[in-house]
């Protein structure tokens, strides 16, 4: 199925009223959806199924901030890996430049070096 989202209504804006009458004020907004490939129409509704309080984790690092790692020179195929996720080599560190989130996905967690 490929649905495509063509109306997204908020809580007590016209075409809600069924929605919030059935679930109250955990509905956060009802969507209008079309599926191209069986030509259907869909109605889905979003709801909050969990509230409870949140605070920012301060030491947490950005998954968009720019980190560096290490790879060995004889590490050819991960050097590879590396550059073609966007890895930089940084020749005055001597170390590789790349964004957190990319680390995280390639499983370098092991190669940060931190306080660069």
């Amino acid at each position: 199925m490929a649905f495509i989202t063509t109306k997204t209504i908020l809580p007590g804006n016209s075409g809600t009223k069924k929605e919030f009458d059935k679930y109250g004020n955990k509905l956060i907004c009802v969507r209008y959806k079309n599926d191209y490939i069986n030509r259907r129409k869909v109605k889905t509704v979003e709801l909050i199924i969990e509230n409870k309080p949140w605070s920012e984790n301060k030491g947490k690092r950005p998954i968009n901030k720019k980190v560096y790692i290490t790879v060995d020179y004889n590490e050819k195929h991960l050097r590879k890996i590396v550059s073609s996720t966007g890895g930089i080599w940084n020749k005055e560190k001597r170390l590789w430049e790349m964004i957190y989130g990319d680390v995280i996905n390639l499983g370098l967690e092991d190669r940060l070096i931190e306080n660069e």
